[in-house]
């Protein structure tokens, strides 16, 4: 189960916008 680490990818992405 990745996903926490997936969605914590995103969030950094998200964030970095």
């Amino acid at each position: 189960m990745e996903k926490h680490r997936v969605i914590s990818g995103i969030v950094q992405v998200q964030t970095h916008v």
